[in-house]
């Protein structure tokens, strides 16, 4: 995916994108990832092309097998950090044809607090800042905590459920030192 989207990885970032998505007995061997480093070293990057992946290749592979449909979740602290995450993805995708055309109507899900995308293959993927009803109602395969220094039980509580009624969840915590 990385190459598709011309994204150049640093060495750690491939090692942590490599290692992350082992599979034992068809399911990940590591249902929780954490990647902690410092600031403005490429944490972004990781989580761009992991998600861009996972919505891309994993998730059509869930059409069939889950009630509704394949989500992946990126939720951040604040609502700026999730837009700003999300302006980055869909700047990749807008730049990469042979993901536009995967778009259903070839652009994004634009509303305050609501961001996102869905696939012509009927995968989703959304861009949300955390909260205590974040997840409330629905179901979702492939959830991201970035910045998970920030992250109170509250939270936890809101959207750890939204894994439950899934076959073969992962859940990403990134953040840095504080």
């Amino acid at each position: 995916m990385a190459e598709l989207v011309w994204f150049e990885l640093d060495a750690w970032q491939t090692l942590v994108i490599e290692n992350s998505f082992g599979v034992v007995n068809d399911r990940w061997a590591s249902k929780e990832v954490g990647v902690n480093v410092p600031r403005q070293i490429g944490k972004g990057g990781v989580l761009e092309v992991v998600e861009l992946t996972a919505v891309f290749t994993w998730l059509p592979e869930l059409r069939g097998k889950v009630s509704g449909p394949p989500l992946l979740i990126h939720s951040a602290h604040e609502f700026i950090t999730s837009q700003k995450h999300f302006d980055r993805v869909w700047s990749l995708v807008e730049n990469t044809p042979e993901l536009l055309k995967r778009i259903r109507n070839q652009r994004p899900i634009r509303s305050h607090g609501h961001e996102g995308f869905k696939t012509t293959d009927n995968c989703q993927i959304e861009f949300r800042s955390r909260s205590k009803q974040a997840g409330r109602g629905f179901s979702c395969d492939f959830l991201v905590f970035d910045e998970a220094m920030f992250l109170p039980e509250s939270v936890m509580g809101a959207l750890w459920p939204t894994l439950r009624a899934r076959p073969n969840p992962q859940v990403w915590y990134t953040g840095s030192a504080v």
